[in-house]
Parts: C-alpha cells; sequence; structure tokens
C-alpha cells in the first residue's frame, strides 16, 4: 500500500488495551491513514479501525470526544460511495461500537444518495439497535448497574 506509513496490525494486538492506549492508537492510526485513497486501501484501513473499535468497547469507556471527532472527520473525508457494502458495513460497525453520533448523523444525512438497498437495510438496523442512544454504545448494560 504505497505511501502508507507502516502501523502495527491491530487485529494481533492484545484485546484488553487501556484507555490511553486506545487513544494513541487512534493518533496514530490518523497520521498513517489521513491520505489513503485507492479502494483496496480504504477497506484495509476500516477493517483495522473496526478492529480498533472492538478494543475500545472492551474498555466500558465512552470514547472521549475529540476523538471520536478525529474518527468522524476521517470518516467523512474518506466515504463518497455511500453505496459501497463494505465500506458502510465497516462504517456502521465503528460508530456503534464507538458511540459515534455526529458521523451517525452524516450517514443519515446522505441517506438519500444510497440506492443499495441491502446499506439501506443495515442503516434501518443500526437505527433500531441503537438510535436513540447511540452515542453510548454501553446503555444496555445500564440495566445491570
Amino acid at each position: 500500500m504505497g505511501g502508507i506509513l507502516f502501523m502495527q496490525d491491530i487485529s494481533k494486538m492484545d484485546d484488553d488495551l487501556s484507555v490511553d492506549e486506545i487513544r494513541k492508537l487512534i493518533d496514530e492510526f490518523i497520521k498513517c491513514y489521513m491520505n489513503v485513497a485507492d479502494r483496496n486501501s480504504l477497506l484495509f484501513a476500516f477493517e483495522q479501525l473496526c478492529e480498533l473499535a472492538d478494543r475500545q468497547s472492551n474498555t466500558y469507556t465512552i470514547l472521549d470526544k475529540n476523538h471520536q471527532n478525529k474518527i468522524t472527520d476521517f470518516i467523512q473525508n474518506h466515504v463518497s460511495d455511500f453505496d459501497d457494502y463494505d465500506v458502510m458495513d465497516s462504517i456502521l460497525y465503528i460508530v456503534v461500537n464507538m458511540g459515534l453520533k455526529n458521523a451517525f448523523q452524516y450517514i443519515l444525512g446522505n441517506r438519500n444518495k444510497i440506492k443499495n438497498d441491502d446499506v439501506q437495510k443495515m442503516i434501518d438496523e443500526s437505527i433500531m439497535e441503537c438510535g436513540d442512544t447511540i452515542d453510548n454504545p454501553y446503555n444496555d448494560l445500564e440495566r445491570y448497574k
């Protein structure tokens, strides 16, 4: 992947990382993938971000606004084809698991551009799954307190 700085494969990292480690990895991710342009590199970047979302969710801590905004900006700057099922599948996974309300609103705001029925169905499922609580991926756990 020419032009992309090397970043350690997040899928090979420990599942339990600290909040500070997650923040550092997000910063590193943004630096490494900010200029990605071709679809294959973009898919790889989003796969890495999905792995990072998994590790973030394992902290049971809502991601700070600064890092939420960094990821939301990355999504907004790198998604031009809202009909691309693979890209949108990754993005919705990231948005839901990291509580990225602004990124979710961005997707919903561009929904009229989406012609792919499968992508529309994924969005509907995301709305049903977390709709009003998109900014708190741990909302379902509240009842167990």
